[in-house]
């Protein structure tokens, strides 16, 4: 089956995820101003590899993929817009 990985699985062990609701501002903290990042959202119950839920530093709870995401648990691919001043924009399709 097909997978998707990126850098942070070999430097980090894992896949970052985030709720919508905590989707602007994790990426607004860490890749503000930065253009052409799409948001992969997954269903949950098809994900092959175990997700866990870390907490940050600042007490909020994250969810991240042990492994390569296996792609068809992928079930939209969305651009993730940026507004005049470099932040980012949650698309009106996610609901946070």
């Amino acid at each position: 089956a097909a997978t998707f990985c990126d850098p942070s699985l070999e430097t980090w062990g894992f896949l970052h995820c985030a709720r919508a609701a905590d989707l602007v501002e994790v990426a607004n903290c860490y890749y503000r101003g930065n253009p052409n990042k799409l948001l992969l959202c997954i269903d949950t119950e098809k994900v092959i590899p175990e997700i866990t839920w870390d907490t940050s530093p600042q007490g909020v709870c994250f969810p991240h993929i042990r492994g390569p995401l296996n792609q068809d648990a992928i079930v939209d691919v969305l651009p993730f817009p940026l507004d005049a001043a470099g932040g980012f924009i949650l698309p009106a399709t996610l609901k946070p």
